[in-house]
Formats: C-alpha cells, structure tokens, sequence
C-alpha cells in the first residue's frame, strides 16, 4: 500500500548532533583543523569582569569564515543560515536548543573587535601557510579591483555650497528648450572633488571600464605565485591611483614575509603600476620590479628621441644638426626641452623633424635612470615568469569576488571594510591550505601519515597535529 507521511510533533526528543551530522562532513573536518583558541588571550582585554557573557571571540570569527566559505555578504542571511543548519551549529558549538547569535550582535561585534585583531589572525593563517611550504617568497604579485560600497549614488551631496540658491536654480533648471519640449532639470555633474556621500564618507566615486559609475572600495593584494596564497590586503579609498599604493603594499609584504624567514627579492604588476616615483620607491627597497612599460604614441614621419644625444653635463639635447634644445620647466614626471625657433627654421633636417611651424620640443622623463632599468629587466627572462606569474593574483580576485562574498560590502567606513577583506584573505588561505596543506607539509613523517589518508574520506584527521605545532601559545 501507498504510504503517506505525517510530521507528529513529540513531547520529549532525545536528539544528538554529534549523532546527525555525517563524520565526512566538510565543517567536521574544518573543526578539526582550525585552532583559533589564541584569540581568548588576545581579546581578553577588550571584555570586561561583569555583566552577561557576551560572544565568544572564537566563535565569532568563526561564524565569519563560514559567512565567507557559504558565500553569504548580509549578516542576516548569516544568521539565518547559522540557525537552520545542523552542521554549522555543531561547528560553532550551539546545540540544537540553544539561540544563536543575532545578526546585529554580529555586526556589533566586527565593530567592536579592533583591526589589530584581524591582522593578528590573518598572520596566523599565514604563518601556518608558510610553514607547510605553501609559499616561497621571493616574488610577489600585486594588483587592485574595485568592490561596491554599501551606499549609492543618490546619499551623494555637496560638500560646501559653491552657489546661492538663485545660482543654482539657474545652473540646473533649464528653461524653454531649443527643441521646444517641456521645462526639465539638468543633472549636475558629480565628483569626489565636489561631492561625498552622507551614508559612507569613505566611499568614492569611481569610473571603469565595464563597471557603473558608483560609490567603491578598492581593494588591494599581493599574492605568492606557487599557490596563490595571498601575503598582504589592504583596502583603500576608491579614487586613490594604484602607484600611490605600491610602495607600501610590497613593503608591508616584505615585513610579512620577513617575519617569517623569507626574502622578498621580486614584484611583479600591471602597467597602472608603472610611474617613475614608483619604480625608484621600490628599488629604495632593493627590490626588482617587472611592470610593463605604458606605451607613448610617436608621430608618424617624425625623427624620434633616439636622434638626439642628451648633454647631462649641460642638462640639454643637442640634435642632429648641432643645435642644442635647453630646459624649459618640468611638471614633476617629464622635463621638457625645445630648440630655438631660427635654428629649426632653416635646419636641414626640418621636414624629418616637425611637422608644424614650430621649435622641436622633447620630453625627457625625471625618473629617466629607473625607466632605463625597467627596460633592460624586461629583456631578461625572468620578465616572461613574472608575466605568467601576475595571473596567479587574477585568479585570487576572481575567487574572492566570485566564491568569497567580496562582490559588495555590507560595512560602512574604510576601517570596516578593510576587515572584511582581511577575513576574505584569511578564509582564502585556508581553501588553499585544506586543498594543498597535506602535499606540501615540511614533516616527512607526517606527509608519509597523511598521504595514506589521501584517497580515505577522513584524509584530513592529522591535520590537526600540524596546526598544533604552530598554534599561539
């Protein structure tokens, strides 16, 4: 006979999640890997003696990760997650009694829990990283993208009032158009330099290729190549150049990875990169840099630079006729040199040489010594590895927007956002470390345990003794 199922509610369960959730489940194997418990001697200050017991500090960073891991970026989709699903409740320690955290207290908490507190965590997970051999060190990857910020363009307004109110009536209000149509508002051009957004000041206005114009973020990381680890996050303002971050992205990257035992002696970045002050700032630190050089258009039928030898003694060109081009004035990334009108009026080499009635004008860069430098690394073959090797930071930006809840902020303010990319970073390292962790692990003993395990469902149970070794004491 058919059967037909009915729920009938009891009045007494005896109900075990230990019993329910599956060994082979993925947040059982997390559990057993992740050692987080450092962080009670490293947030013990910020609770006080009295008073209700507040969230644990463990247990909120792990809710975090699973944030991240679920690909959840709304604290209240967190939190409903969290309370109907048995494995991540057992993960977190909350029995299937007991109330879970709400999603304000969440919110709350990443407020209250300073930023040095991420960073230490982050530096946990990269620590572990390093360790097991999952970096090598001496080359870094950087590179940027913008991340929406939890605001729209219309909490934009102005930051002081340039115009009256009749001023501004006039400039926007548009009166009897020429095609005859009905009196409409014109819309005022908006800026970071004239506008900020009174729900996130921090947030800036940002125009990109494919992308909307909008309120962003933008984030910034250096990734090792051999595994795609990420060594270093930082997020800034949205309108901030990619140069002007450089420097100190590679070296707080350096620090990183001096901290543990490693030399950083290679970067390598996209042409947005390549400015003069940036590329002497970076061999300040004794690093080399492999960044494409940005590639100037040259006239058509008109001698190039290469026809003139540069006089560094008298600081002048001297051309193909003998005519010197002195210095007229430099903006600060270009010195601009130019012949005398009467020499270039009955030159020769005039048609060769100008196209216009005019005096031959040349730029010369001020950072010419590092641009030269560049030129010649980019000859060697190590600049075809660094090519290959700026895709591994492409690839982390794609997991992290795609598979890690980065799409979007739900946090307002740079210091806020700058910890969610921290916690993306760390939750990135540790997809890394369960995927390649066991391959690489630097005990030999351990590797021959753990590769027995490798075909097994429960290949992750020695996991726990490698963490052991290098969790905070």
């Amino acid at each position: 006979m058919i059967g037909k199922k009915d729920l009938e509610p009891k009045i007494f369960y005896n109900f075990s999640l230990d019993k329910v959730v599956p060994e082979d489940d993925f947040y059982r194997k997390l559990d057993r890997v992740l050692d987080l418990s450092f962080l009670y001697r490293e947030c013990k200050s910020l609770y006080g003696t009295t008073g209700n017991p507040s969230i644990d500090p463990v247990v909120f960073f792990k809710i975090l990760i699973v944030g991240y891991l679920e690909n959840i970026i709304y604290d209240r989709q967190l939190a409903r997650r969290i309370k109907d699903s048995l494995s991540i409740r057992l993960f977190l320690g909350y029995d299937i009694d007991e109330e879970t955290p709400w999603h304000s207290t969440i919110s709350r908490t990443r407020q209250r829990i300073p930023f040095e507190i991420f960073e230490k965590v982050f530096s946990y997970m990269l620590r572990v990283c390093i360790e097991h051999n999952l970096v090598v060190g001496e080359h870094i990857s950087v590179d940027s993208t913008l991340t929406k910020a939890n605001a729209s363009m219309d909490s934009l307004e102005r930051k002081t009032p340039e115009y009256s109110i009749e001023e501004y009536r006039d400039k926007t209000l548009l009166i009897n158009l020429p095609d005859g149509s009905e009196d409409g508002i014109k819309k005022e051009k908006r800026s970071n330099k004239t506008h900020i957004s009174k729900r996130d000041p921090d947030s800036r206005i940002a125009r990109k290729p494919g992308k909307p114009v909008d309120l962003y973020y933008k984030d910034n990381i250096s990734v090792d190549p051999k595994s795609g680890i990420i060594i270093h996050p930082e997020v800034t303002r949205a309108d901030v150049n990619d140069s002007r971050t450089l420097k100190n992205i590679v070296k707080s990257s350096k620090e990183r990875l001096e901290e543990n035992g490693l030399n950083l002696r290679s970067i390598s970045a996209d042409k947005a990169y390549c400015i003069g002050k940036t590329l002497k700032e970076i061999d300040e630190l004794k690093i080399e840099s492999y960044i494409p050089l940005v590639k100037r258009t040259i006239k058509k039928d008109v001698w190039t630079k290469d026809k003139f030898t540069y006089d560094k003694a008298n600081d002048c060109y001297i051309c193909s006729n003998g005519k010197k081009l002195y210095f007229q004035y430099t903006n600060g990334r270009s010195k601009r040199y130019r012949a005398s009108y009467t020499d270039c009026k009955i030159c020769p080499y005039k048609k060769k040489c100008i196209t216009k009635e005019q005096a031959r004008l040349l730029f010369h860069p001020v950072y010419k010594e590092q641009y030269d430098r560049l030129e010649e690394r980019l000859k060697k073959p190590m600049a075809k590895k660094a090519s290959r090797w700026r895709k591994a930071v492409e690839r982390a930006f794609s997991e992290l927007k795609n598979n890690l809840a980065t799409k979007k902020l739900n946090t307002l303010g740079l210091n806020n956002a700058t910890k969610k990319l921290i916690m993306a970073a760390f939750t990135y390292n540790l997809k890394k470390f369960l995927k390649y962790g066991y391959k690489y692990a630097s005990s030999p003993a351990l590797i021959k345990g753990m590769l027995s395990y490798k075909n097994s469902k429960y290949k992750l149970n020695l996991l726990p003794l490698l963490f052991s070794k290098f969790a905070f004491s």
